[in-house]
């Protein structure tokens, strides 16, 4: 009797354990939106290879919006594509200095931008 309520108590125990970890399989599958992940880029060492600086170009162009209007970046013009993500930011240098963006996506969908420009460079719309 010992060994099959031992036995029962076994395999309710796997099955529980089957159970919570199916749940938090389908929880990395789809994780919530309270904790979605982010991007940051980082570099050891100054390694960075040709196709890592064209990414971040793309990226910098495309997710940040920051697209010169006239060659040296005397003129830039910022509209970001942030797509499903809900914050972008980033920074970009220029021969003026680095322009730094942070874009937020608010609850009506639209997006907020904080935008620092170095002297010297004009923001066009």
């Amino acid at each position: 009797m010992k060994k099959l309520l031992l036995l029962c108590s076994a395999l309710a125990l796997c099955c529980a354990c089957n159970n919570r970890w199916k749940s938090m399989e389908e929880g990395f599958r789809t994780p919530p939106d309270s904790i979605r992940t982010a991007v940051y880029w980082y570099w050891l060492d100054n390694y960075i290879s040709k196709e890592c600086e064209e990414t971040a170009a793309r990226l910098s162009r495309h997710v940040l919006g920051i697209e010169p209007v006239e060659a040296g970046f005397g003129k830039v013009r910022i509209e970001p594509h942030l797509g499903n993500l809900d914050l972008a930011e980033g920074s970009f240098p220029t021969p003026y200095g680095v322009i730094t963006v942070r874009h937020e996506k608010q609850a009506d969908g639209s997006v907020k931008s904080q935008v620092k420009l170095p002297k010297g460079v004009k923001r066009v719309r």
